[in-house]
């Protein structure tokens, strides 16, 4: 998983199966996971590197299986999942149809949707699910009134039941779309309309966040029409178009070897890196901004004293003068 050479960042390896017991079916060591031979057969493995490249499979492992194997969601805290057209349940449930469903018995959807499952109790769980998309095939999902997602035929791999959940986040009401255990093949497409008469149409910009959680992101590649925002849906996850009124943040963090490192990030639209400007104490230098790690760096040899402008994506902008030490 090319963790030996520290390129994908440890954290992202927990996300990895565990059984409800806490026994760690799974090792790590000089950069290869190794597996034993546990109740549950398959596994997800998630890794990301520091340039943001990602990359998700399944492994199976073939065990003798029994008539009391449990067929458990992939993950400890999830009441339910689909995987590979199978409903599993970590408990005994019920559909609004009056299927029940139990750990040792998987419901075969066959394109059935079901939007609640019940507890013994009469507790609803809703499901959020949407519809059931067939690869080689292309389909366009509502998410709401003026709200579209499109899937090319080439999107998937195998059947996705696409969720959408509506959900509330500081920045607006937005939407959490798909599965995340059914990657996207290629870049599916959200077209999201907005009231023409808004007075905030020029500094709204969709951002995004993973399904896992996480930080909210600026959607790279998004454009917009008139009205309506075109977002490329490259992973499933949240999705929200927030109206962006503030401007960058800059703050020094500390001088390493030979740069200064300031700290540069909008956490609305995201920087425009075009737009940054750094004038020094010998005048103006040309500014390396890694976007990634949001770090300008500024050579040591230009001073203490600069001033930096910037602006993000939707033009609020900013200039601040950064005094490091005396």
């Amino acid at each position: 998983v090319d963790y030996a050479f520290q390129q994908v960042y440890p954290g992202l390896l927990l996300r990895l199966y565990e059984p409800p017991d806490h026994l760690q079916p799974w090792s790590q060591g000089s950069g290869v996971l190794h597996f034993s031979l546990p109740k549950i057969e398959t596994y997800f493995i998630e890794a990301e590197d520091f340039a943001g490249n990602q990359s998700r499979v399944r492994v199976t492992l073939r065990t003798h299986s029994s008539s009391d194997t449990k067929y458990l969601p992939l993950g400890r805290s999830w009441t339910w999942s689909i995987e590979q057209g199978q409903l599993r349940v970590s408990k005994t449930l019920r559909t609004r149809q009056g299927e029940v469903l139990h750990p040792t018995q998987p419901l075969a959807l066959n394109g059935k949707l079901p939007d609640t499952l019940f507890s013994p109790e009469g507790k609803g769980i809703p499901t959020w699910l949407r519809a059931c998309i067939v690869p080689g095939f292309s389909q366009k999902v509502g998410l709401s009134v003026g709200c579209t997602l499109t899937l090319a035929p080439e999107c998937l791999r195998e059947t996705l039941y696409c969720r959408v959940e509506p959900i509330e986040t500081p920045w607006g009401n937005g939407f959490l779309v798909g599965d995340p255990l059914i990657p996207l093949k290629s870049s599916a497409q959200l077209r999201w309309e907005l009231p023409l008469t808004s007075p905030h149409l020029p500094k709204t910009y969709p951002i995004y966040r993973k399904w896992w959680g996480g930080v909210w992101s600026p959607v790279t590649g998004a454009y917009r029409r008139g009205s309506t925002w075109y977002i490329p849906v490259r992973g499933w996850g949240a999705y929200v178009v927030m109206i962006d009124t503030l401007p960058p943040k800059i703050r020094y963090l500390r001088s390493v070897g030979p740069y200064h490192l300031i700290w540069v990030e909008d956490v609305g639209s995201g920087i425009q890196p075009y737009s940054l400007r750094v004038e020094s104490e010998k005048g103006p230098i040309l500014p390396e901004y890694y976007e990634p790690q949001r770090l300008l760096y500024l050579p040591r040899r230009a001073g203490k004293r600069f001033r930096i402008s910037v602006s993000d994506k939707v033009g609020n902008s900013i200039q601040q003068v950064i005094q490091i030490g005396r």
